[in-house]
């Protein structure tokens, strides 16, 4: 049995216990999975009650032996005279049951959970296993790969520019991260150990910010004038380089 379970990246970061509740067939406590009353069950008539129908052919000097399960009893040897007024013959009634599944930390999308014996039930043995199949929600914020996560952090102007220290969101809280002077748009700063948990393995990846430098937009007359004034002092790129170029 399968049952498909999402998660946030939040609960995955640190594992969860997740209660849910399934549809599922269990075994009729009143015949045991028989599918008969105490006193409902014969033997069956066409296999004498081997479960088998055997067939011989005589071929040139030997015997051919065919041996198939009966169709009458299913290879059971009994079949049913009284059904069970529970589950109406079918050996099993269904129900929904309350099952606690555990998520490890650092599962992925399409991690699988074995849960023994809380499949389906089975009339000739034990119930079957249930596997939970693990969905990671997508996220606002990071992107995963793998154990690392990614996000986009806008940086201001004058911040990129001169460097210094920004505030970043973090799985577990903000994160303080070291911009270096003249960060540029998609620049990559990696932030080590704050990824997710490495399943079955100790530590954990790392966290990547990629800068976006934000241009400032309805600046005031004195912002504006202060910008001019920092260009006729020579420091855009390109006048420098054309400075160079007179010089020589």
């Amino acid at each position: 049995m399968r049952y498909d379970l999402s998660v946030t990246l939040e609960e995955v970061a640190s594992g969860v216990e997740k209660a849910v509740e399934l549809p599922k067939a269990s075994t009729c406590s009143s015949c045991n999975g028989t599918g008969a009353q105490p006193d409902g069950l014969e033997t069956c008539h066409r296999c004498q009650g081997t479960g088998q129908i055997v067939r011989e052919q005589r071929s040139g000097y030997g015997v051919v032996r065919q041996i198939t399960v009966c169709g009458e009893c299913h290879g059971r040897g009994r079949t049913i005279r009284k059904a069970c007024k529970d589950c109406n013959g079918k050996g099993a009634i269904e129900t929904v049951k309350e099952i606690k599944i555990g998520v490890p930390a650092g599962a992925d999308t399409g991690h699988s959970v074995r849960i023994e014996g809380e499949g389906e039930a089975c009339a000739d043995g034990p119930p079957g296993d249930l596997y939970v199949v693990i969905n990671v929600e997508r996220h606002p914020v990071f992107e995963r790969h793998g154990d690392d996560l990614y996000l986009q952090h806008d940086v201001s102007l004058v911040s990129a520019a001169l460097g210094g220290e920004i505030q970043v969101p973090g799985l577990s809280g903000d994160l303080r991260v070291d911009v270096a002077e003249g960060t540029q748009t998609g620049a990559v700063i990696r932030v080590p150990g704050h990824g997710m948990p490495r399943l079955g393995k100790r530590g954990r990846g790392d966290q990547y910010v990629v800068v976006r430098v934000v241009t400032p937009a309805n600046l005031s007359r004195q912002q504006k004038e202060l910008l001019r004034q920092f260009e006729d002092l020579g420091h855009r790129p390109d006048s420098g380089r054309h400075g160079k170029d007179r010089k020589g």
